[in-house]
């Protein structure tokens, strides 16, 4: 093993317990496959998904999520029962006619300047699944034999690690809903993109103030919340890794549990 590559399996773990790593860390993988940009995406058994990327590239998977592709993904669904136990690339999941027609690649990934990656699905004991996609230009062709070869030897880091990530933030996550949850404060934690991933029991009684599109995007119903709300996320976007909580004051509607 080069000593290249045994530094990036640590830093794996680096990243697992310090996610503001995972930016430089993505993007210094991702030259391993002649790729310009990446993302990990881990979901927890109970749909609660964390994901990384390079901070450069988040408004792109912003704009994907918020197109819908998430519950749209040919890519993913095949990936996740293909059994591959190795970095793969498109050709070995899709005929070159079948990736010509895939909706995903026609209407977002090749008009955002890609169409072929690198890319590795965990499906875990632990009923985490973990997808890793490292992207770069259609002219430059699919990703080669070579270069998937050199991102092998980290597959199984990335799989413990992102394990770790996803768990880690989970349970900051959960912690901190209980402990506003005890002095009755609705809080809910959401993704950069806005979509709402785990709420606490107070946060569920105030529907008449809040509400989810059909892609679990949050949405406040009073304007000025709203506006709030979408000031935050870019703030967010804004800053590496942010995990300082936002405040957002909502009108009352004077029944129990309603947001203030």
């Amino acid at each position: 093993m080069s000593t290249s590559t045994q530094s990036l399996i640590e830093r794996i773990y680096e990243a697992s317990v310090a996610p503001e790593q995972w930016s430089d860390l993505l993007k210094d993988v991702s030259s391993l496959a002649g790729a310009s940009s990446a993302a990990m995406f881990v979901t927890t058994s109970k749909n609660h998904r964390f994901w990384a990327t390079p901070r450069d590239q988040r408004e792109l998977y912003d704009a994907w999520f918020n197109a819908g592709w998430p519950g749209r993904n040919v890519y993913a669904e095949r990936a996740a029962t293909s059994g591959l136990k190795r970095f793969f690339g498109e050709l070995d999941l899709f005929t070159p006619d079948e990736l010509d027609q895939d909706p995903m690649y026609r209407s977002f990934i090749r008009p955002n300047g890609f169409g072929w990656c690198a890319a590795a699905f965990f499906n875990l004991p632990t009923g985490h699944k973990v997808s890793l996609r490292f992207e770069r230009a259609f002219e430059q062709g699919p990703v080669t034999a070579e270069e998937l070869r050199r991102l092998d030897p980290l597959r199984a880091h990335f799989a413990r690690g992102a394990l770790l990530f996803g768990h880690l933030g989970h349970q900051r996550s959960r912690s901190t809903l209980e402990v506003l949850q005890r002095i009755d404060i609705p809080a809910a934690i959401t993704s950069v993109s806005g979509h709402l991933l785990v709420a606490n029991s107070a946060f569920d009684e105030c529907r008449t103030q809040v509400a989810t599109t059909a892609w679990n995007r949050l949405i406040f119903t009073d304007v000025h919340a709203q506006e709030g709300f979408l000031r935050g996320l870019d703030a967010f976007r804004n800053t590496a890794y942010a995990h300082a909580p936002n405040s957002i004051r909502v009108p009352s509607t004077g029944l129990p549990g309603s947001l203030t």
